[in-house]
């Protein structure tokens, strides 16, 4: 069972921590960034908006988010 991320999480955890929960569920629990958020009831958007701030990026073709 996947942990809670709540969207206060996703805009104030640091990235390096963001970046590992959310990459350790999209390898063991979602086969996309789309079923992550609404898995989790979290906005696409913000989501997307908080990983290009902290210049990270979804990569679809491997299921990760990198640098």
């Amino acid at each position: 069972m996947a942990m809670p991320i709540s969207e206060d999480k996703v805009l104030t955890w640091p990235g390096d921590l963001l970046l590992s929960l959310l990459n350790q569920q999209l390898r063991d629990e979602f086969k996309s960034l789309e079923g992550l958020a609404r898995y989790h009831d979290l906005s696409l958007t913000v989501l997307q908006k908080r990983l290009s701030e902290l210049n990270l990026n979804y990569d679809p073709v491997t299921n990760q988010i990198k640098g």
